[in-house]
């Protein structure tokens, strides 16, 4: 029998099967805190002929500093 939610025992059953853990990633870290990257905006694009010069451009990039619960 499975143990509902809040009733003692954490419910990993549960966590295994819901949509949100399968979606998500689980990043098990003892740092004060996380930076993720971020892509904030895409390089310039666009059609050019032949044998002309084309200007090539970076992405913008950031980042994202998360302090995980403890």
């Amino acid at each position: 029998m499975k143990r509902a939610l809040g009733m003692g025992k954490p419910a990993t059953p549960y966590r295994r099967e819901s949509n949100g853990n399968q979606a998500g990633t689980v990043i098990l870290t003892a740092n004060e805190f996380i930076r993720f990257p971020l892509l904030t905006a895409d390089p310039a694009v666009g059609w050019y002929a032949e044998n002309t010069q084309n200007t090539l451009t970076d992405p913008t990039t950031n980042e994202l500093l998360v302090t995980p619960k403890a």
